[in-house]
C-alpha cells in the first residue's frame, strides 16, 4: 500500500493520493477519470498535459488505518487541500472508511449511500469524499460500530478521493 504524490511542474501544485495498489495501476485509474470528472485535479490533468505531472511514492503502509493516517499527514504536510498549493479536496484518509462502509452495510444500503452522496455533492458543490466522512462519523458516533480493536481507522474522521 503506498501514499503517492502528483506535481504539476508548472504550477508547483501537489496531489497526495493513497492506494492499496502499485503506482502505475492507480495513475491508470486516474488517465480514466481525467476524461469526465471535474475535480480541481482531473482539471489540471487535462489543461496542463499529463506529461506536466511528475509522479511518485512517498510513502507506504501495512494497513488500512496506518494507510489512512499517512494520507492524512502528508496531505496536511503538503497543505495539499488548499487550492493554493495542491488539488486535494479533503484532508483525505477515505481509505478506511470505504471498509468501514463495506463491512457495515449490505450492498443495496451502499448503493443507496452512494446515490444520495452524489446528488447531495451535485446540489451542495461539497466533495462527496467530505459528505461522506462526515456521515460515517454521525453513524458511528450513533451506533458505535466502530471497535477501536478492529484497527479500521475509522475513529480518524477520514477521505479521497
Amino acid at each position: 500500500m503506498i501514499i503517492y504524490k502528483a506535481t504539476n511542474l508548472k504550477s508547483g501544485k501537489v496531489y497526495i493520493g493513497a492506494s492499496k495498489y502499485p503506482l502505475e495501476k492507480r495513475q491508470n485509474e486516474h488517465r480514466l477519470n481525467m476524461r469526465d470528472k471535474q475535480q480541481p485535479f482531473y482539471v489540471a490533468l487535462r489543461e496542463d498535459g499529463w506529461e506536466s505531472f511528475a509522479w511518485e511514492v512517498i510513502d507506504e503502509a501495512r494497513s488500512l488505518k496506518e494507510l489512512a493516517e499517512k494520507e492524512r499527514h502528508w496531505i496536511q504536510a503538503y497543505n495539499s487541500n488548499d487550492p493554493e498549493h495542491g488539488y486535494n479536496a479533503s484532508p483525505g484518509g477515505a481509505v478506511s472508511t470505504n471498509e468501514i462502509i463495506r463491512k457495515k452495510f449490505s450492498v443495496p444500503v451502499r448503493m443507496d449511500l452512494r446515490d444520495a452522496l452524489d446528488q447531495l455533492s451535485r446540489e451542495t458543490r461539497i466533495n462527496k469524499s467530505v459528505l461522506l466522512d462526515e456521515a460515517i462519523e454521525l453513524l458511528l458516533e450513533k451506533y458505535k460500530w466502530y471497535d477501536k480493536h478492529e484497527g479500521s481507522g475509522a475513529s480518524g474522521g477520514e477521505s479521497h478521493e
